[in-house]
């Protein structure tokens, strides 16, 4: 990875960070991002679920509601202390790490990957959700920063 992409990373991380609490504001006053989350109610969802980049766990509230069990990951504190508010499920466990290091230790039935608006190759995530979930499912979004 270059030094641009590092730079690029630690400012996108930034952003998440400072702008958590604001993050969900776009999706109460723009339709079209009012629809987004019932993107995951076409989904197949098995037993057990591992969401990529769960952000503020919007995504996660529904996939709990169908899924035996939930990981949901993401690299920014802020995000997942939203998340836990937001789905504080019995079923589901929050874990911060770093999607292009962190490695799974077990399989899942279902993967899904929210966000694909990061620095670097995204194909390294995606292995990720192929080699450990039966069935992995990506949605794109565009960035909500401008």
């Amino acid at each position: 990875m270059s030094s641009d992409d590092d730079v690029l990373l630690a400012e996108q991380m930034a952003y998440y960070r400072a702008a958590a609490a604001e993050y969900d504001r776009p999706y109460a006053e723009r339709e079209e991002l009012r629809r987004l989350p019932a993107v995951v109610d076409g989904l197949p969802v098995g037993e057990d679920v591992l969401e990529l980049a769960c952000g503020t766990g919007q995504w996660t509230v529904r996939l709990a509601a169908r899924a035996g069990s939930v990981t949901a990951v993401d690299a920014a504190a802020e995000v997942l202390a939203i998340a836990r508010r937001r789905a504080p499920f019995p079923n589901v466990r929050f874990l911060q790490a770093d999607l292009f290091t962190w490695r799974p230790s077990r399989r899942y039935d279902h993967g899904v990957l929210r966000l694909l608006a990061l620095p670097r190759s995204t194909d390294a995530v995606v292995r990720v959700l192929e080699r450990r979930c039966r069935h992995a499912r990506t949605r794109r979004k565009s960035d909500l920063r401008g």
